[in-house]
């Protein structure tokens, strides 16, 4: 047995078995000896979690934070506690691979749901949902634990199409546990939604996920987990935060939730917000103490950069005329300004679609006509395929003639092809209208614009309020794309008409917000 956590850890704990080994499994008769005495000490200060094990791969302050100071934790907004939940709705949904099976959920994480998991394992049960462990301080549950002779295989299920980096060290951190503990793995199975699974009449759970093994890199990498599990919970133990200056690891593989607090230093226009240089090349001016932008020397070597940082530093805009000029002569009237909306759920829900397909349900349609604008507004009904009804309407209301302008066009062309995949009927249609579309964000992309307020950002609701400020997204109840997503996900399962009423309006005032905007900026590159 090595020194450090084991021998420290042994001491405290009263002499339990660490050297436990995946070769010796639980008796049949009663609970394992060492599984019981691994229970975890809910009071322990260096207790660790399979998440709060990952959060301090990433940031040993954010570990700690985390541990000692949860109320400096960031907000969670409500895209990402949908995203939360859509974990959990997938995870649940992956239980019924492995049908009839026990779990181990009823008690709080803890030393009881351990209890209740080794009672279900001496009770012969063949299946297990989160199954809970602890083992030299650390806890976790795996989604789905199945019996296999005398030997166990574990399911850990994610709401991705693939298998990532993280997903692996997650799994690492599981194994290291659960064989510690004395429990013997034939394989360790990663369950992640398979993105070529297409819905036909109803969900087929067997052809929704793929599963790959990842064993043979769990055990790979147990040396690094033990030396991680020692070095984390010895962060977990010191009596002062540990100082971690902020850097690229905020936001990889995820953005920090303490990021407000540990970034409160940096002003809110900073060298991070100029566009161009890349955050290496931003860390760079960091490391040497240069934080705001006007602090940057004369003599650093901002490549591409540097029409914009002379943007800043004068306080004007860079305006290339003649580029903008051309760009707008390729426009052929009379002008059609147009913006769709999506949902992507994770789970298939319509016929002939995919996980995490993007599926129009919305669009805004500006026209001119002489003098004025028409505009046509297309929210979808509940509870069908949105597809068909969007693209007729949609036909229907395009002039025969005219440039379509759009914001982004990678997104609105990959949408129009994939209804002409669906619709062969209207794919030539389709292709007419695709070959029309121009798009408005080349002239900001293309740095042919760059107003000092757009910072590092070419978006839409960063270009707007330059040309059209009282078209502020902020004084809409949907603000983003992503909130619209939502909303119209929330019609499918209201009730209350005057709620389904109030919701319809705010998302149609969203998307003519988005439509309109790129009205007011093509009026506003004109006149320059």
């Amino acid at each position: 047995m090595q020194d450090g956590i084991w021998g420290r850890e042994k001491e405290r704990r009263g002499g339990f078995n660490f050297s436990r080994t995946p070769e010796k499994d639980f008796p049949n008769s009663a609970l394992p000896e060492a599984y019981t005495e691994c229970m975890p000490p809910v009071l322990m200060n260096d207790f660790l979690s399979k998440s709060s094990f990952l959060r301090g791969l990433q940031c040993e302050k954010a570990l700690y934070l985390h541990k000692h100071h949860p109320e400096l934790r960031d907000a969670i907004d409500s895209n990402q506690r949908q995203i939360f939940q859509r974990g959990t709705d997938i995870g649940e949904l992956a239980r019924s691979l492995f049908p009839g099976g026990a779990s181990a959920q009823d008690f709080p994480e803890g030393s009881r749901q351990t209890s209740h998991t080794g009672a279900l394992i001496v009770g012969g049960a063949k299946v297990i949902y989160e199954a809970a462990f602890s083992y030299a301080g650390v806890y976790c549950a795996v989604d789905i634990l199945v019996r296999d002779g005398d030997r166990w295989r574990v399911f850990e299920v994610k709401s991705s199409t693939s298998v990532h980096e993280i997903h692996r060290l997650d799994a690492a951190i599981q194994y290291f546990v659960l064989t510690g503990a004395g429990l013997r793995l034939d394989d360790f199975r990663i369950t992640h939604l398979n993105s070529g699974y297409c819905l036909e009449e109803i969900l087929d759970v067997q052809k929704l996920f793929s599963t790959v093994s990842v064993i043979d890199g769990c055990v790979s990498m147990q040396d690094d987990i033990r030396d991680d599990v020692e070095r984390l919970r010895s962060v977990l133990r010191r009596s002062d935060i540990p100082s971690v200056d902020i850097g690229e690891h905020c936001s990889s593989p995820y953005p920090c939730e303490f990021m407000g607090h540990c970034w409160k230093h940096i002003p809110e226009i900073s060298i991070f917000d100029l566009r161009g240089i890349g955050q290496r090349k931003a860390f760079e001016l960091y490391r040497a103490g240069i934080v705001r932008i006007d602090e940057i020397p004369v003599d650093f070597e901002a490549g591409r950069a540097a029409v914009y940082l002379e943007a800043h530093r004068s306080g004007a805009a860079a305006i290339d005329r003649e580029a903008i000029r051309a760009f707008l002569n390729t426009l052929e009237h009379p002008l059609h300004y147009m913006d769709f909306e999506t949902i992507f759920p994770p789970l298939p829900i319509f016929r002939s679609t995919r996980p995490y397909q993007q599926i129009v349900f919305q669009y805004c349609l500006g026209v001119e006509n002489q003098s004025q604008i028409v505009w046509t507004d297309f929210l979808a009904d509940t509870g069908s395929d949105p597809r068909r009804p969007f693209i007729e309407s949609l036909l229907r209301n395009i002039q025969k003639t005219g440039s379509v302008v759009v914001y982004n066009k990678t997104f609105e062309i990959a949408r129009l092809r994939e209804l002409a995949e669906v619709f062969p009927d209207l794919r030539r249609m389709i292709e007419r209208l695709i070959a029309r579309i121009c798009d408005l964000m080349e002239v900001f992309r293309d740095g042919l614009y760059y107003d000092p307020r757009m910072l590092r950002s070419y978006s839409l609701k960063k270009v707007l309020p330059v040309f059209a400020p009282e078209l502020d997204y902020g004084r809409l109840e949907i603000q983003d794309g992503g909130s619209a997503s939502l909303a119209f996900e929330a019609l499918q399962s209201q009730t209350d008409p005057e709620k389904i009423k109030s919701i319809r309006e705010a998302m149609i005032r969203y998307c003519r917000n988005d439509t309109e905007g790129m009205l007011r900026i093509y009026e506003g590159l004109v006149i320059l």
